[in-house]
């Protein structure tokens, strides 16, 4: 199978596997990887590459960010929007959150892959749809819901991150309501 930087770079971290040639520095314009095993290739090259030349694009902000949101999340491989497309359904992933990462005023939508294509494991797929399910709830205010829904993705994988911390949220957010033009947008200040 022949599949481009982005997606060999991202295949490398599913496959446990990413060799330093695996993360050509001319893709870093086109996606926003933090994994755990690419991460450190990521940071590397971005660290690399003069001042002038980052500052073309935001991506590399963007991707760095992400490194801070796996912390959050309880989570090694978060990806965006951007990089899911870019990989053109090589994988499986899970929608995560709309987040706005400091330095920025719009929210992207953030990704943990999964599996390769077709690959996920039925506990994995039940967490996944549970999962979508409470996101929807959230995003929607309907915290009853939310919680239910993230609980039974909990249950479907126990110790996942992200259920964990959108459970720790929500409480937060019954308490202390968002304001009603609220579009579901998780700020992440570091």
């Amino acid at each position: 199978m022949r599949i481009g930087g982005t997606s060999t770079s991202i295949w490398c971290h599913v496959e446990l596997f990413a060799p330093p040639s695996s993360f050509p520095s001319d893709q870093l314009d086109r996606c926003d990887v933090a994994t755990g095993h690419v991460l450190d290739h990521v940071l590397y090259l971005v660290r690399c590459i003069p001042a002038h030349q980052k500052m073309k694009s935001q991506r590399w902000w963007i991707a760095s960010r992400l490194e801070g949101a796996n912390k959050l999340y309880g989570t090694r491989n978060l990806v965006s929007e951007r990089t899911i497309t870019a990989t053109d359904a090589t994988f499986e992933v899970r929608e995560i959150d709309r987040v706005v990462v400091a330095g920025h005023t719009n929210s992207e939508v953030v990704f943990e892959i999964l599996a390769s294509n077709g690959k996920l494991s039925s506990q994995q797929l039940a967490l996944r749809n549970e999962y979508l399910e409470g996101l929807a709830a959230y995003r929607e205010q309907r915290w009853d819901h939310a919680l239910a829904k993230f609980s039974a993705s909990l249950e479907a994988l126990p110790g996942d991150g992200p259920s964990i911390a959108m459970l720790k949220r929500i409480e937060g957010l019954k308490a202390n309501p968002p304001p009603q033009d609220w579009d579901g947008s998780w700020h992440i200040e570091k």
